[in-house]
């Protein structure tokens, strides 16, 4: 990442103005921060409020005997910050998840600052850093009765946390603390750091992490690098699930075969998962090459023209000289 890092004690140069910089030092806020119904304010960066519901869940498989198909549904209790519309569930009557009642929340102050600079637009930061909040009588509004908590979560609901029920609720915080030595990645302007936009992309760049510049670099590899293969993985699957509807027809008349259609069904579906595998590796090796090679096309080219600069400029000179 290309980013000069700027001296947060001295006006920013104007050539850095508008452009992606990078500032390390103690950030403040301008207020404390909190969810004003269980977290009394505190002086956070960012504030994640993390909510989880304990809810049914379905799950299904299907068998095959022959031309029949015989599908079981089955359903278990469990928590989930994304439970599911049970109106959507083949038995949904007897397994009514009720909307989750306390939604997730991100907050942040209106700005903060960090030396001389203001960082603003908090709401679009991408923080890597965030820590689970250790939960107390001081850190909490509690109600009377007061609610249950431990150091890791609040409880709401008619059951208990070793013994739930169908809609209770755990409430859990993340944040990223003030007055910690952070660096920041952002667009500078004039005293101003926000989000970078990269239009190109149609992506933003706007990192608060701890560490200095180098730790900060090693940890946002780190996270692009794991994105980036969960997309591959999930690019993977999505070859899988397209081969599978694409062959749809095929899977049916086998089926259809007595004694061993199951069993080719089940080849069939083994091959096409290597297929997907040894398709999207192939295209991920290729992509990776070309990369690699652009760049090193690129690096030779640049060896080429500093060579040729070294030599040519110097016989240039002198052939000038000589007249």
């Amino acid at each position: 990442m290309d980013a000069p890092t700027i001296d947060i004690t001295k006006p920013a140069s104007p050539e850095l103005q508008n452009k992606l910089i990078h500032a390390y030092g103690k950030i403040t806020t301008d207020k404390p921060v909190g969810d004003n119904k269980f977290l009394k304010p505190g002086n956070f960066v960012a504030l994640k409020r993390i909510t989880s519901m304990y809810a049914w869940d379905e799950s299904k498989s299907t068998t095959s005997s022959g031309d029949r198909k015989r599908t079981t549904y089955s359903y278990s209790k469990r928590w989930t910050t994304k439970p599911k519309d049970s109106s959507s569930f083949r038995h949904s009557n007897e397994h009514k998840n009720p909307p989750k009642s306390i939604d997730n929340l991100f907050i942040t102050p209106e700005k903060a600052t960090i030396g001389n600079f203001n960082i603003i637009n908090l709401k679009n930061i991408e923080t890597l850093d965030l820590e689970p909040l250790k939960l107390t009588t001081e850190n909490l509004i509690l109600s009377i009765p007061p609610e249950i908590f431990t150091s890791e979560f609040v409880f709401k609901g008619n059951g208990t946390p070793d013994n739930p029920v169908i809609g209770d609720i755990k409430i859990f915080y993340k944040v990223l603390k003030a007055n910690n030595s952070y660096s920041v990645f952002g667009l500078l302007s004039q005293d101003n750091i926000m989000a970078y936009e990269v239009k190109k992309k149609n992506i933003k760049l706007f990192h608060i992490i701890e560490g200095n510049k180098n730790d900060a670099l090693q940890a946002l590899k780190e996270y692009y690098t794991k994105e980036l293969w969960k997309g591959r993985l999930a690019g993977t699957a999505m070859m899988v699930i397209g081969s599978v509807l694409l062959l749809g027809p095929v899977f049916f008349f086998l089926n259809l075969i007595p004694v061993i259609g199951d069993e080719l069904g089940c080849l069939l579906f083994i091959a096409l998962i290597i297929v997907s595998i040894v398709l999207s590796g192939g295209i991920i090796a290729i992509a990776m090459i070309a990369y690699n090679l652009v760049s090193f096309l690129l690096a030779f080219i640049g060896t080429l023209l500093l060579l040729a600069l070294t030599i040519i400029l110097p016989a240039i000179l002198i052939h000038k000289k000589n007249k």
